[in-house]
């Protein structure tokens, strides 16, 4: 069975996001002193984007906020 939605997303727009992505990832490790952390914060932050697209659950209550906030406290850090 073919899906519906294999059409609408051209390859070379997921190509051209990937190249975007990796470029960005790039600039972000070398342009910190802690690249781990940096790595970790991009992941986490993949993450919540896939999260809200699907409309996964958020852990309920303002933990979802919090996270967040946690994360900008990290990459204000990293900085």
């Amino acid at each position: 069975m073919t899906c519906p939605w294999r059409y609408s997303r051209p390859p070379q727009r997921i190509e051209q996001l990937r190249t975007e992505l990796t470029g960005e990832l790039e600039r972000i490790l070398t342009d910190t002193k802690d690249a781990l952390a940096a790595m970790i914060a991009v992941l986490a932050i993949q993450g919540l984007r896939f999260q809200r697209l699907l409309r996964l659950p958020e852990g309920g209550g303002d933990i979802g906020e919090r996270v967040i906030e946690r994360l900008r406290t990290m990459i204000d850090e990293l900085e």
